[in-house]
């Protein structure tokens, strides 16, 4: 990757403020087993964004902007978004918003030839092969959110309830014309619509110094779909609990808990999971020469085997011993 950027921002009155920012971006993705006959694809990315804030009260915020686009990826693009705040007294944020955005297809949906030969270099078997005619998919998002910022007790949150659709989204069907799948090469179309809604919230509390406690959830549910593996994309509920204590003497305990409720993973068959794991990290600061120095303990997945991406890999337990040291 290859990129320069420029941004500025201009405070034009109390009322009134602008920034806008620009990108020139190269990248260079190198696969010869990827890109059959290619080897490799260079792409290069133009962005211009420009954001626009009015303060017409002082409890609201109106923010504008909009995001150009252009790539031989995803050609040319347009991506609006309106967002308004209203600061309901100290502590307490509402906001409504909308915006659009589009996903230019990756190297491999536009250009992927993956083919196979044998020992003599004749006779390749193609898997995957890419016309090229893939374009960016298209989301629009709807969202009502409140956020909550009280430093004095210790509390810190956000809860957002959106709704996103999704059309001209990209996938490889499996072919079922064909007797074997391994032989039958498969295209990258643009032929997924479907919608997502939920809710998701997060809430830190610090009630003293020492201690910090974390608590993220989220219900998410998708329609529209046939293919059960977009319909179970992401989990139906899904947590994550994180608490932390610093002790006197120099000691951190930390533990990491996070669920994820009815999810398909990668695998083909039509079966979807509950994936649980529970992390903890024992740390110890101390001097080393005169220099800050940690040497921590973490073991990762206390319970059983979690499945990872595919229901024939697992992340089984495992623990680090790490020394840090200041130079």
């Amino acid at each position: 990757n290859q990129a320069v950027s420029l941004q500025h921002t201009t405070v034009l009155s109390p009322q009134w403020r602008s920034v806008w920012w620009a990108e020139l971006r190269k990248e260079v993705l190198t696969s010869p087993s990827t890109f059959d006959g290619r080897g490799s694809v260079s792409t290069d990315f133009q962005r211009l964004f420009g954001n626009l804030e009015w303060k017409p009260l002082p409890a609201w915020i109106l923010n504008s902007g909009v995001m150009l686009e252009q790539s031989e990826l995803g050609g040319k693009t347009v991506s609006p978004r309106l967002m308004l705040n209203w600061h309901v007294s100290q502590g307490h944020t509402l906001r409504a918003g909308v915006s659009t955005a589009f996903r230019p297809p990756s190297a491999f949906e536009k250009y992927a030839a993956v083919r196979y030969y044998d020992q003599s270099g004749k006779n390749p078997i193609t898997t995957v092969l890419s016309s090229g005619n893939v374009g960016p998919e298209k989301i629009e998002s709807r969202e009502l959110g409140y956020n909550l910022a009280l430093p004095a007790r210790g509390l810190s949150g956000d809860v957002r309830i959106f709704d996103e659709r999704i059309t001209d989204g990209i996938e490889r069907p499996r072919r079922i014309d064909q007797p074997s799948d391994f032989v039958s090469p498969n295209d990258h179309l643009n032929i997924q619509n479907y919608r997502i809604q939920g809710l998701e919230h997060q809430l830190q509390w610090k009630p003293s110094a020492p201690s910090l406690l974390m608590v993220t959830q989220t219900w998410t549910h998708i329609s529209g779909v046939e293919q059960l593996r977009v319909l179970k994309g992401a989990a139906r509920y899904a947590m994550s609990l994180t608490g932390s204590y610093a002790f006197n003497n120099g000691y951190v305990v930390s533990l990491m808990h996070a669920q994820s409720e009815d999810i398909a993973l990668m695998s083909p068959r039509d079966t979807f999971y509950n994936i649980v794991r529970t992390d903890v990290r024992i740390a110890k600061s101390f001097r080393l020469s005169g220099r800050k120095a940690e040497l921590s303990l973490v073991i990762q997945n206390l319970d059983q085997p979690v499945r990872d991406g595919d229901s024939k890999f697992f992340f089984d337990r495992r623990a680090f011993v790490t020394l840090k040291a200041e130079l």
